[in-house]
């Protein structure tokens, strides 16, 4: 959820060149280590002036060249791992981290950006994990907190997610990611006016978003939007409901959560055709969101067998350790059976 550019600038600049210096010195002797040590350190700095500049593909350049100096430098594997973070390669984001977090035990950015690197590999489990040791070394880091509480909200445990958030919420009214992940998780357990007073004070101001640049401005605007559509759709309020996905779908238009709000609106409509297009663009978007194949296939049922089968499919697949999705996994299973039947009588 929360990025950490804030503090990677920090974080890249805390690589520790001199235990490389001295890793290099212990496992070759000091003979011949001189050239490559030199190697190794010029890059790594390099590397860390070129992230610092936001130049991330120089910077991952660097690094593995110090790699290639000094195969055994757990400085250029750290940097390198959080950079790849970045840039999205959370794969190989996670192999590197992983592997050097053994030199790093006491360090919270390494366990914060594998933790990073697991949910963008949406491996939950592991990211929370990562999180958690984050937490253990520094208790009142409060991107791993919020991190930790996403990622609770994304695998059901909202419980969890507000315990955390809420203290944090008392003690920063103004951090509007604190206010979307307890709205959020509000949301889910279906607390909606929780969830409208906790959203109240960010609609009243027009949704001015005071953001570091305009791309996270908007993209944390057409969150809180998004979640703040929910709670009105959870109340009934249709029509507003859609105005506010229609909001953020004309600068964000392929944002599935808003797309699948929408879809449920036009639904609610009978405008089906119009709510199909907008699930086959969430799906599309997100090929994980398990509610977007659950309410395409309930819709192609009425015409087409062959796609409602395959997204009833698809579905259960996704959703099948997901307890929110009790109740349609039921009949879903129960419609693959029925679509399989008549599918074989052809």
């Amino acid at each position: 959820m929360p990025e950490a550019r804030n503090r990677f600038s920090v974080s890249v600049r805390r690589v520790r060149v001199v235990a490389a210096l001295v890793l290099c010195a212990g496992l070759f002797g000091f003979t011949g280590c001189a050239t490559s040590a030199h190697e190794m350190t010029r890059n790594i700095v390099e590397g860390n002036d070129a992230a610092l500049r936001g130049d991330f593909a120089t910077s991952i350049d660097h690094y593995e060249q110090a790699i290639r100096a000094v195969p055994e430098s757990a400085p250029a594997r750290r940097n390198l791992g959080l950079v790849l973070v970045k840039v999205g390669n959370y794969k190989r984001a996670r192999d590197v981290l992983s592997e050097v977090a053994k030199s790093y035990p006491a360090d919270i950015e390494v366990f914060y950006f594998l933790g990073e690197a697991n949910r963008g590999l949406q491996d939950y489990a592991a990211a929370a994990s990562a999180y958690q040791r984050a937490l253990r070394i520094d208790s009142s880091d409060i991107r791993a907190q919020k991190a930790l509480a996403w990622t609770w909200h994304k695998t059901g445990q909202n419980d969890r997610a507000l315990m955390l958030m809420q203290p944090l919420l008392k003690a920063s009214p103004s951090d509007l990611q604190v206010r979307l992940i307890v709205a959020a998780a509000y949301n889910k357990k279906k607390r909606y006016k929780d969830a409208l007073a906790t959203l109240d004070i960010v609609e009243k101001s027009g949704f001015r978003i005071q953001s570091k640049d305009k791309i996270s401005g908007d993209s944390e605007r057409a969150l809180l939007m998004t979640a703040l559509a929910d709670s009105h759709y959870g109340l009934d309020n249709f029509n507003k409901a859609s105005l506010l996905y229609g909001e953020v779908l004309k600068t964000r238009p392929f944002l599935a959560p808003a797309l699948v709000g929408s879809a449920k609106c036009d639904i609610r409509s009978s405008q089906n055709q119009r709510a199909i297009a907008k699930l086959e663009r969430a799906v599309k978007a997100d090929p994980n969101a398990a509610d977007a194949h659950y309410l395409i296939a309930r819709l192609y049922e009425k015409f087409d067998n062959t796609k409602a089968l395959f997204y009833h499919k698809r579905f259960v697949l996704l959703a099948k350790e997901k307890p929110e999705f009790t109740e349609a996994l039921s009949v879903s299973q129960k419609m693959i059976g029925k679509l399989d039947k008549k599918t074989a009588e052809r």
